[in-house]
Order: C-alpha cells, then sequence, then structure tokens
C-alpha cells in the first residue's frame, strides 16, 4: 500500500497525485475536484470524517487531503488533519462518482479518473486501470525503498534504516535469517 489509507481510495490517490504532480493546492486554487472509480466508493463516502481511523475511509477527505498536502503519507491522516480547517474548505469542492464502465472491470482492475479544474481555468487530469503496487501495476523498487524508509522512520536509525532494507529485500535467499534481525537490532532507535 503507498497511501495510508482504505485500499478502496488508492486508484483515486494515486491519479490525484498524478493530476497534480504532487504540490500542494489551496481551496481558492480549485474551482471543482471530480473523481470518478467504481460503485465500491460509495461504502466510504463519508466527507467529514471526526477521527483518524473514519478518515482513512472517506474517499471525499482523502482526495481533499491529498490536494492540500500534497501527499497521502500517514500525517495526511492523522488528527492534525483530519481537524485542519483549510482540508475541510477543499472537500467542499471535491465531487466522487461512479463510472458504470469503472464498474464493468471490477474485480478485475480498479480503475479510476480525476479531474482537478483550478481557478484559473487550467484543467489537471489524470486515469489509471489499476492502483500503483498491485499485480496489474505493479511498483518500481525505489517506491518500495522510500515507503519503508518512511514507515520506519520513527523506529530506526536513518544511517541504519537502509542496510537494513537490503538485507530484508534479500531475506529469502539469505542463509541466516540472523543477518536480518541484526541489522533492524543495529538500526533500532
Amino acid at each position: 500500500k503507498f497511501h495510508a489509507c482504505c485500499a478502496i481510495n488508492h486508484s483515486v490517490m494515486d491519479v490525484v497525485l498524478a493530476a497534480t504532480g504532487g504540490r500542494r493546492l489551496r481551496p481558492e486554487d480549485v474551482r471543482r475536484v471530480e473523481a470518478l472509480t467504481t460503485s465500491r466508493w460509495e461504502a466510504i463516502g463519508q466527507r467529514e470524517p471526526q477521527n483518524q481511523l473514519a478518515a482513512k475511509f472517506a474517499l471525499p477527505f482523502a482526495v481533499a487531503s491529498a490536494l492540500v498536502r500534497g501527499s497521502t503519507e500517514v500525517a495526511s491522516f492523522q488528527q492534525a488533519a483530519v481537524d485542519d480547517p483549510t482540508i475541510r474548505q477543499m472537500v467542499d469542492r471535491v465531487e466522487v462518482g461512479e463510472d458504470p464502465a469503472y464498474t464493468a472491470q471490477w474485480p478485475e482492475h480498479f480503475p479510476a479518473r480525476v479531474t482537478v479544474d483550478l481557478a484559473d481555468g487550467t484543467r489537471l487530469e489524470a486515469a489509471t486501470l489499476d492502483p500503483r503496487g498491485s499485480a496489474e501495476n505493479p511498483a518500481e523498487p525505489d517506491d518500495l525503498t522510500r515507503k519503508f524508509l518512511e514507515l520506519t522512520a520513527g523506529a530506526l536509525q536513518p544511517d541504519g534504516a537502509k542496510p537494513a532494507w537490503a538485507k530484508l529485500t534479500t531475506a529469502a535467499s539469505a542463509s541466516d535469517v540472523n543477518e536480518l534481525t541484526q541489522a533492524l537490532r543495529a538500526a533500532s532507535r
């Protein structure tokens, strides 16, 4: 998972970040956002989550948070983000809906398309057939490294995290798993 939210959100999160290039937008910069995906989104259509768990299962909020923060990392769904009035304002500009053609492709694929109409008249668009990191759209090795480093930042020393990752990625062929556990212990804070 490359986004710190419900997997149903992932295709939409991919295309939001692709359309915007990960740049941060302010509500006043955005006229309208339309995100289209399968009918599965209706299970996570909450617009105003009250806590960080609910935020991970609220697609309109997730889109708004990605637009405001320029990312979908863990902090994008923590309580500070839930309480952020800027994200709440952005939610008002987000429309999520079903594209029946996308629903027809489920469960083989999980397509999504997003259109972001900016206040200056610029239109940003992106689409995907499958979320990044799925079997149909595999992640690049560098993406996996970044994700590991992001998730272990609070637990592993920066200078030890990369060697620990190197050991982890070769653990299946290691003759002794102690090499991995030693690398993790050495990197621990």
